[in-house]
């Protein structure tokens, strides 16, 4: 599968709305009734669709991020075509004027999944590492229970709003057009709330604080999203709730530094281990190493210890630990020491 950021032509960081921008404009350019002779534009298309499918679901997008790779299990939305309503209407609003036809399909559903939501999470590089069961504390709004949503004061009465009869929306005219708008003395909601409630003043919701235990997996990394399905905000009738996509940031270490799965650190020889050499005691994040010392080494030499770094996500083992020699120069000397070094100089 080729890379859906490539396909569609941005960074691995976009935003949602960079990334249904990209996809909006390839799309105009690649569909099939633009391009009804060319079999090389409808198989763009689908390449282009695919990848928006993708990068455009928070929950794919966060699967794909961690594992390199996507599977549809149960089928794409994309068509053989390489096309499907429900990502047209996600990109062009549910209805549109595409290449002079308007489409008829797209009255939006009453069964909407909630929205996703976007949690940052920091962990120190150790947890990183090796994962760990972290307590996640998300404020969320919920139905007043004083009102029950209502946002009128128990035992009060609502009363239909008299600019718009309760409908919510005002009708006006413009020569032979006639223009929709929310009722702006009720905002829309049909209804005008005499005495709100005392508990959430009129808006029918409070907010509360959802806790849930989250698992982060051994090998995450700066930018590795997890997704929580269940955990967004709740749909519009009976839709479920949206997701909650988790993006990681790794601490820095005072001890090692990462690059892939690998984790690199510095010891300090005397340079007496470094011309005769010896043994070093390494500290790993799988506990204290003992390493050879090559006679002679040079200083800034990089020594390797096997499967001792970062275990990798999703996968069975774990990178290597690199060892950075660094040599350490006395700053003074004993005269017996200094006539030691001066005999070995002699003899070199």
């Amino acid at each position: 599968m080729s890379d859906p950021y490539k396909v569609l032509g941005v960074s691995s960081d976009a935003p949602q709305d960079e990334i249904k921008k990209a996809y909006r404009k390839l799309a105009v350019k690649y569909h099939p009734d633009k391009n009804k002779d060319s079999a090389e534009a409808s198989e763009k298309f689908k390449e282009i669709s695919g990848a928006y499918e993708i990068l455009g679901c928070e929950e794919k997008r966060a699967e794909y991020d961690a594992r390199g790779s996507f599977s549809f299990g149960g089928g794409s939305r994309a068509t053989a075509e390489g096309f499907n309503f429900d990502m047209f209407s996600d990109v062009f609003g549910g209805f549109g004027d595409l290449f002079g036809r308007r489409t008829t399909q797209g009255a939006q559903p009453q069964n909407k999944k909630g929205r996703n939501i976007n949690v940052d999470l920091h962990v120190s590089f150790e947890t990183a590492a090796f994962g760990c069961k972290r307590t996640v504390e998300v404020p969320r709004p919920s139905d007043c229970l004083t009102c029950n949503g209502s946002g009128a004061d128990p035992g009060t009465r609502q009363e239909n709003c008299s600019n718009c009869g309760g409908s919510g929306h005002i009708m006006t005219r413009q020569g032979h057009m006639s223009i929709t708008t929310s009722c702006p003395h009720c905002h829309g909601i049909g209804r005008l709330i005499t005495d709100p409630c005392r508990d959430c003043n009129g808006s029918g919701q409070t907010q509360n604080v959802d806790s849930f235990m989250l698992e982060i997996p051994p090998g995450v990394d700066t930018g590795t999203k997890l997704c929580v399905p269940g955990k967004g905000d709740p749909g519009m009738g009976s839709a479920p709730h949206g997701d909650m996509i988790v993006r990681i940031t790794v601490l820095d270490s005072d001890k090692f530094r990462r690059e892939g799965y690998d984790v690199h650190s510095n010891i300090a020889i005397p340079f007496t281990t470094a011309c005769l050499g010896g043994e070093s005691s390494v500290e790993t994040l799988h506990g204290t190493e003992t390493i050879k010392i090559p006679p002679g080494v040079q200083p800034n030499s990089v020594l390797r210890i096997p499967s001792s770094g970062i275990p990798m996500l999703n996968h069975i083992g774990a990178g290597d630990h690199y060892v950075h020699v660094k040599v350490r120069i006395p700053k003074t000397l004993t005269e017996e020491k200094r006539s030691l070094l001066e005999k070995f100089m002699s003899l070199s």
